[in-house]
């Protein structure tokens, strides 16, 4: 039997570290299902190492990006 990997699994795993690799600053998945935004911030040359996840609406969001800036 064989195993799809849910459209989630995607977002959070595989393209975390595809952005990871290529040096993108933030990449913020919506996931309207669980009311959440999760941004993932300081990539390396293989992931995303930094993950923050807040609720909707529930303030805002300070992420400390790869050059420094807030």
């Amino acid at each position: 039997m064989r195993f799809l990997r849910s459209p989630a699994h995607k977002d959070y795993d595989d393209r975390t570290a595809k952005y990871g690799r290529y040096g993108i600053p933030v990449y913020a998945v919506v996931g309207p299902c669980a009311g959440e935004v999760a941004a993932h911030t300081q990539p390396t040359g293989s992931v995303c190492i930094a993950a923050h996840t807040h609720k909707y609406g529930s303030a805002k969001l300070p992420m400390k990006l790869a050059d420094g800036r807030t």
